[in-house]
């Protein structure tokens, strides 16, 4: 069921539902409400990964980000990583998002630079460090590459 409009001004005591075959079904809001209520007030709100919804805190957008990437909408999962990392600029999750993402579309440059970033301010991480030694690799810095990997296993380690 989508509600389409609704005067929250009190003028007009009726809303517009969408409901299966029934569209723009007129009905009182109080009888709206009374049947909103049984299900305590859910509801759902999908917004462009663009979008940040301002009652949602960091690790949900992160974790929504991820299933993007997961189901492989990695364009959206993308957008969406950008747009938390500019609320968010040390976000972890994100800048390994990032890190994947740019690797998986061969750019192993930027790559680098969102794992690097995650690697200077998460340096406990190991599998950041194991990531970001593969992207170093793949960018044709091996010898980083060897130093990173080396931090990844001494972290491992622990």
């Amino acid at each position: 069921m989508n509600v389409l409009s609704k005067d929250l001004s009190g003028k007009i005591s009726c809303c517009f539902l969408h409901s299966g075959p029934d569209a723009y079904r007129e009905i009182a809001f109080k009888n709206f409400e009374k049947s909103w209520a049984q299900s305590e007030y859910w509801g759902l709100l999908v917004l462009p990964p663009t979008t940040l919804a301002a009652s949602v805190d960091e690790l949900n957008h992160t974790s929504a980000a991820a299933t993007l990437e997961q189901i492989g909408k990695r364009m959206e999962a993308e957008e969406s990583y950008l747009e938390i990392l500019k609320k968010w600029p040390e976000s972890l999750g994100p800048l390994i998002g990032m890190g994947n993402i740019t690797y998986a579309q061969g750019n192993f440059k930027q790559s680098v630079h969102y794992l690097k970033i995650a690697a200077e301010k998460y340096p406990s991480y190991s599998m950041v460090w194991h990531n970001l030694a593969t992207a170093q690799g793949a960018a044709g810095n091996r010898k980083l590459a060897r130093v990173s990997a080396h931090k990844a296993m001494d972290l491992a380690k622990d």
